[in-house]
């Protein structure tokens, strides 16, 4: 149930997702991590380019830290380039 409706999940219960699988060490079943859980970052449940704010992408880039803290045998790295896209430099307003 979960892989079926991965790709609509908030990007807040999607972190808890994360948080959830990474307290029970969920490493066994790659294909759930490389082919559902993975493709969260990169695309919505339409299939078009995923968009995340600052503050959802911050969120999801310490839930896959986390992650990777509790299960050393997952590879995150191109997730986390992916999601760095999405941190950048808060916009600071000018002063005139």
């Amino acid at each position: 149930m979960v892989e079926k409706h991965l790709l609509r999940y908030p990007a807040p219960l999607y972190s808890r997702l994360l948080r959830v699988m990474a307290d029970r060490e969920f490493v066994e079943d790659y294909v759930f991590w490389d082919t559902y859980a993975f493709k969260y970052v990169y695309q919505d449940s339409r299939g078009a380019g995923r968009v995340f704010t600052h503050e959802e992408a911050k969120q999801l880039w310490d839930s896959f830290v986390y992650l990777k803290l509790k299960c050393p045998s997952i590879d995150i790295k191109d997730v986390l380039v992916q999601l760095e896209r999405f941190i950048g430099a808060p916009q600071l307003e000018a002063k005139e």
